[in-house]
This record gives C-alpha cells, sequence and structure tokens, in this order.
C-alpha cells in the first residue's frame, strides 16, 4: 500500500512540475493562473477531505481499515461524485446554452 502512495505522489509531482516547467517557458504570466488553479483544487481536495466521514465500513466480514484509510476511500469517492456531478450539470448546461444560441 505504500509504494501505492509514493507512485501517486511522484505521479502528481512530475504533472504538477512538468505543466509549470512548460506553462513558464510559453508563457510567463499563466503561471499566475496556474498557481491559482492549484491552490482552487487544494480547498476543493481539503473540503472534501474535512467533510469526508470515514465511518467503518458495514458488513465487512474481515478485519476493519484503518480510519485514515477509511478517511482517504471517502475523500475519493466523495471527489468522484463531484466530478461526476459537475461532468452532468455542464453537459446539461452546455445544451441549453448550445440551443439558446442557435435559435
Amino acid at each position: 500500500m505504500n509504494y501505492t502512495y509514493l507512485m501517486v505522489a511522484m505521479a502528481l509531482f512530475a504533472v504538477i512540475v512538468v505543466g509549470i516547467i512548460v506553462s513558464a517557458v510559453n508563457d510567463p504570466k499563466s503561471l499566475l493562473k496556474l498557481l491559482g488553479l492549484l491552490a482552487g483544487i487544494a480547498v476543493v481536495v481539503g473540503g472534501v477531505y474535512a467533510l469526508s466521514s470515514g465511518a467503518p465500513a458495514i458488513g465487512l466480514s474481515v478485519e476493519q481499515p484503518e480510519a485514515t484509510t477509511l478517511k482517504l476511500t471517502d475523500t475519493v469517492l466523495n471527489l468522484t461524485y463531484l466530478a461526476a456531478g459537475l461532468a452532468i450539470v455542464s453537459i446539461v448546461l452546455g445544451e441549453i446554452i448550445g440551443a439558446i444560441r442557435n435559435r
């Protein structure tokens, strides 16, 4: 399990660093936009983490995972629900706006 966390952390670090380097080379002013986006994502993830319950799994016949594992699992599930909900809302709003513009 620790190896998985290490690999995910390395991948995120690589994506962020490569994004910053490419952004700085192409347009130095876009660094502020990128940093704002990263700060916004950090706030959303932190908020979802704070709201995640980390309640024990119901009906689990084996030993319960640690509390931190349950909290992280709930956070990822809630982020997935949030992303799916935002995707559906953006599709519906995109279709409505497209229909209004094409009158």
